[in-house]
Order: C-alpha cells, then structure tokens, then sequence
C-alpha cells in the first residue's frame, strides 16, 4: 500500500515539473549571426564587392557537358542556401550555377543606409556576373526573387536567356488592391517581435496550408538563429527596408513588357501577400489567390509557359521538388520554344488515336503498313527476351515473319518500299555487341509470296565494329532498281548515312562522321519530366550520344530529310549527291541544308505525297507535323504516347507508330527497367 502511494506520488511530482518547466526543454535556437557567421553553406561562398559592401554567391560548375547557366535568385524570407538540391541536381545535369546573397540577406552584408531597390539588386547581380565572365543566363527567382528576376529581365534582356518565376510574390499590386502602407518604422517593430514560433507559425500557414514537416524546420531555425544574434536590431531595419521595397515597387504592371521566354511554376496552395493582417475579411479572401494571379501572370507576359502544381504551397523547390524539377528541366532544355509551344495544352487522351495492337513481350520499333493493308513490326534484341525478331500483326497479335526464316540476328527497322516489297533492317548485333559476321544486312521480302528475294551484307569499311543500323527509305526511280538509304546511329562511334544500290548490292557511307550526323554535344532530353541520361548502376550519368536515326524522304525522291535522335535539329539533302558513288566528302557536306532547331527532338520521321513531314516528338509524348513551307503544327499530344519511336503512312490515309516506352529502360535508371507493358502500336486517320 505505502509502496504504490509513495510511486504515484512521485510520478505526480515528475509530470508536474514536466508540465510546469516544459518551456525550458524546448528547443533552445542558435544564434547565428545576422551575416550567418555560425552557418555553414552548402556550396564555397565566396564575396563579390558591391561599394563598400560586399555580396556572397556561390558557383557551382557543370559537372559534365555544360549546358547553360543559371542564376538562383533568392526569396526574402531565405537566403541562397535554400537552393542546394537544386544546384546540386542541375549540375549534375551539366548546369553551372550561381547563387547570390542579396544585399541585405544571407551573408551579405546588412547596410541600414543602402538604397534598396529592385534595380539596384539587378544591377549588383549583372555586375556579379559580369565579373565571373557570364554573359547570358537563365534567370531563376523564387518569392521576392521572382520580382528581382523581373526586374532584371526588364533592365537586361539581352542577358536574359530564359526567365523562370517560382511562386513569385508581386503578382499583384497590393496597393491598388487596397492594402494600406506601412511605414518603415511600423515593419522594424515588427521585425523585432519576431521569434522561432511566430516564424514558424507564419511559414506554416502562408507557404504550406497549415501543414509540417521536420524538413521545413531548417529554414524556420536559420531565420530564428539571426533573429537571437547580437545586432539583430541592425537586420531588422534591413528587413523593415525591404519590406518597403517590396510594396512600393510592383513589377506586375511591367509584365507585358517582359521579352526573354518566361516559365511560371506555380504552387496552387500559395497565398503569400504583403500586408493580410492589415486588411478586413472579404480582402484577405481575395489576396494572394495564386492560381488566379498566376494565370493571369502566364497571360500577360508574351512569352510564357505556366506550370501549375496542385496542392504546392509557396516553397515547390522545398516541398515538392521533384514536380518543380520536371517543369524547370523540360524548359531550361528547350530554349527556342516558341509560344504556339510553350502555351501548348495539357496533354489528354485523344479519341483520333486507335489500337492496332498491345503488345505484352519484348519491346518493338519499327512498324510497316503495306499497300493491301497487313501490318508488320520488330523487336530489337536489347536485351528482352526475343522468340523472333519480325512479326506480322494479326488480330492483335504478333506472329513470327517471315515464315521459316531462322537467319536474322536483331531488326531494327521494317519498311514497305514504293513497290509493296518488305524489308527487314538486320543491325547483325546483340544487346549492342559488335557485329554477327554476316550479320549486318539488308533483306528483301515479296509480300504476295512472303519469300526473301534479295539480301545485302555489307563491307566492313560501310558497316563499321561500331555501326548501328537504324532507318532505311527508299528511292525507286534512282539507279536500275532504285536505292537504299540508312542511318547509322552508333552512340560510340562515326555516325553517317550508308547508301546502297540495289541493283547490284554495293553500299557505302556519306556524311562520315559529319556534324549534321551526330549527336548535339550539349543536348539533354526531357521526358516524363526526367532528364534523359545513361545512368549505369554504378557509376556517373552521361549525356546520351545517339546520331542520326529518323530518315525521311520526299515524294520526289529529290531529297533526304534526317536527325539525330540526341538532337533537335533538322537536315536534309539531295539524293542525287548520296546516290554518286565518286562523289568527294567536301561536295557531299556543301550539300547539306541545317533547317534549324525545331524545339523538340524526334525518334522516327516519314513523309507523306503532299510532302508534309511527320515528326515523333518524344520529348512531350506528340506527333508534330512540318508542312511543305517548314511550318510545324501539332497533329496529336497524349499520355499514352510513351516515346512514340517509328512512323509509317498507309494507303488509306492511317498514320501508324509505336509507342515503346524507351526511355524507361534499365540502362536510363541505373539498372532498373520502369516500362510497363503493353507496348502500343497504334493509328491516327490523316486528312486525305
């Protein structure tokens, strides 16, 4: 009896002195300078000088082929720290980076007496870059940066490669909205109250929708950590300058005349807006309505493409970093869009686009339609396990093709010739090994007795150890039983294009190894929102180098349109000068035509007899159309489109492609294989 009063007791004393002295467990914040003496970067900070005053930046360089460089700009309630995942990643990616404290945050430096203006930031942040000898950059600001990165936009355009705008604050004009001034003094003793709970408090409701996470800690203890530093006094006057700044210096009304291509990546949950707690009820309602504001933001520069982030707050590189990466990424990559694209629709499912076949085994590529309607496909040996190598599609259903025939390595490509002959584009490789001797070859089919008539191999100075046949097009009213044109898309050697008489089997290359054959060394695909790379299980990410793949040509037989899958540009040349064998290198590169960056990169092309070009774009899961007069339209956009790979157009008026899913292989996701089959073969009916 006495043993069990005297344990409650005790247990009464330890929980009241819990309860009572539970403030002082708290956790106690560290003071970190107002200048974050006490904080570790996560990047080299070094200073540039600004007057007397001095402005820290990081520079994180590209890790592999550099692409371009951007410039994180930070928002007010953060310092340039807060963009590490992004640097980190887009480095890896081949980005180099530059991330500046602003005067008066991170470890700037804190003058009370500067003019804190949105030009006067520009103005330092261009002279930063002019000193680390940067001429143009993508402009990224977030919050507060996002109006600084306006601004600078509007003062240096012509540095302004790209402007990208994160949740940015001065969407609208607060002041015309009807929120009263606060003066300078009235923001410092604000400044001074603040503590580890308001601040929390505040991020909590404004930039997450009352929702936590122990990631978000880190910001609320950095800002905390200077509001206990000694001169505190001395930033919150910095901070009560800025804030004055922010409310008398829109940007929004200068929207329109914002040149450089714009991206808008917009947290829908965001209300952020200067001054709430200074208005009635029915305005606060209608201030920082984010996705109203950043609609009307999308519509009001000239060229803008918004990406809206359902259920993100203020902070998308903090909270949701991965849906902020896929938008960041497909724009950076994409600089000549033009506004028909980057205010294209979102994607959906399309009624035009029929099933011709769903396919549950290996992965394939090419697809034939011929002149009476029957369908043929393949499958590479990458990798899958492949029964047969050709098939005929029947009732849906793939069947081995051609009958009996046991001497096929690995096709790649399956093309119906303008006489209504099959023929099967036999790499001679496995899994990307070095050539099958042999095995490398060109192979004839007579659809009406689905026979082999004709197989041509190759000489070894044509079909190099590294070669990869791709693509092959046809032209009939050349030579004395016409000619034969294919891409060699090697990823790890000369690529080109090999040309073969038929009449007598004889082939050799053009275009060996010429620029307009290879892979753009800076290229970096985008899909499904992920950077397209060789990722290996163990080791470093590498740029895809894939040369020339899709191959077209025009109804004339005159020219030959072709790119390379690692590319966005678009080449063509007459078949007269690929078709003469005496022919000098020098005359056969003068021929070639750049027909320029098309703002998408593509996997297979085919032509139709009114010579519109039709384009896979595997970037955005589309078929793009450049009609007679190069212009590009869009001829379908949806999901289901997962790398549309080969195109083929049917007598009928059907377009046919495949839908294989490529980029989700293993060799991309550092061994592990993400596609999902089934694998499509579909249509689309054409204007006829």
């Amino acid at each position: 009896m006495r043993s069990s009063f005297l344990s409650r007791y005790i247990l009464a004393g330890i929980l009241s002195i819990l309860t009572l002295g539970s403030f002082s467990f708290a956790k106690e914040t560290k003071p970190l300078g107002i200048n974050l003496e006490n904080y570790e970067y996560p990047f080299e900070v070094k200073f540039h000088p600004v007057g007397e005053h001095k402005m820290a930046y990081m520079d994180v360089p590209a890790e592999v082929n550099y692409q371009a460089t951007l410039v994180l700009l930070h928002g007010k309630n953060f310092c340039g720290a807060y963009w590490e995942q992004t640097a980190r990643q887009l480095s890896q990616y081949g980005y180099r980076i530059i991330i500046p404290d602003q005067i008066g945050f991170g470890k700037s430096s804190k003058p009370t007496d500067y003019g804190y203006t949105f030009a006067n930031l520009a103005s330092n942040t261009r002279a930063l870059l002019q000193t680390l000898k940067v001429d143009n950059a993508v402009i990224v600001g977030h919050s507060m940066g996002g109006m600084l990165a306006a601004r600078f936009a509007l003062m240096f355009p012509a540095q302004t490669k790209q402007l990208v705008l994160v949740n940015p604050i001065g969407l609208e004009d607060w002041a015309k909205k009807g929120v009263p001034y606060r003066g300078v003094d009235a923001w410092y003793q604000r400044e001074l109250k603040k503590d580890a709970a308001s601040i929390k408090e505040y991020q909590k409701e404004n930039y997450y929708g009352g929702q936590w996470e122990p990631k978000y800690d880190k910001w609320v203890d950095l800002l905390a950590g200077m509001t206990t530093s000694d001169n505190y006094s001395q930033l919150a006057k910095v901070q009560a300058l800025t804030y004055d700044m922010i409310y008398k210096q829109p940007v929004v009304q200068d929207f329109p005349k914002i040149s450089p291509p714009t991206l808008l990546i917009i947290g829908q949950r965001d209300q952020t807006a200067l001054g709430k707690d200074l208005v009635d009820d029915t305005l606060r309602a209608q201030l920082g309505n984010y996705p109203e504001l950043g609609r009307a933001a999308a519509e009001a520069i000239p060229i803008a493409r918004l990406v809206e982030l359902p259920g993100v707050g203020h902070l998308p590189h903090v909270e949701a970093y991965d849906q902020f990466q896929q938008g960041l990424l497909y724009f950076i990559s994409h600089p000549q869009l033009d506004r028909r694209l980057q205010k294209r629709k979102a994607k959906t499912y399309s009624s035009t686009l029929e099933t011709v076949a769903a396919l549950e085994g290996p992965m394939p590529t090419g697809i034939a339609v011929s002149a009476t309607g029957r369908v043929f496909t393949n499958f590479p040996r990458w990798g899958d396990e492949v029964a047969f190598t050709v098939a005929e599609i029947k009732e849906g259903k793939a069947v081995p093709y051609p009958p009996q025939n046991n001497t096929l390595v690995s096709v790649q490509s399956v093309v119906v010739d303008p006489a209504n002959r099959l023929w099967l584009l036999d790499t001679g490789r496995i899994e990307f090994g070095e050539p099958v001797p042999g095995g490398p070859k060109l192979v004839g089919v007579d659809l009406a007795t689905d026979t082999v008539f004709k197989t041509i191999t190759f000489p070894d100075d044509v079909v190099l150890k590294t070669t990869y046949l791709n693509d092959v097009r046809f032209n009939l009213k050349q030579g004395d039983k016409g000619m034969a044109y294919i891409t060699d898309s090697s990823n790890n050697g000369p690529n080109g294009i090999i040309v073969v008489d038929l009449s007598n089997g004889k082939s050799w290359r053009r275009l060996h190894n010429h620029p307009s054959t290879k892979a753009d060394q800076d290229f970096l695909g985008i899909v499904e929102g992920v950077p397209l790379m060789n990722r290996p299980a163990n080791g470093k990410p590498t740029h895809c180098k894939v040369g020339a793949d899709g191959i077209a040509i025009t109804p004339d037989g005159e020219h030959l349109y072709f790119s390379a899958l690692n590319s966005r540009r678009l080449y063509r040349i007459p078949t007269k000068v690929l078709a003469r064998q005496d022919a000098g290198e020098k005359e056969v590169a003068k021929s070639v035509e750049d027909l320029g960056n098309r703002g998408f990169a593509s996997d297979g092309l085919v032509m139709d007899q009114k010579a519109n070009l039709y384009l896979t774009n595997y970037e955005d899961g589309a078929i793009n159309v450049r009609n007679a007069e190069g212009a590009y339209s869009t001829l379908i956009e949806d999901d289901r489109l997962l790398w549309p790979d080969t195109l083929a157009i049917s007598k009928d008026g059907y377009l046919y492609l495949t839908a294989n899913q490529l980029h989700r292989q293993p060799g991309f996701h550092k061994g592990t294989d993400l596609r999902k089959p089934p694998y499509h073969l579909f249509r689309i009916q054409l204007d006829r």
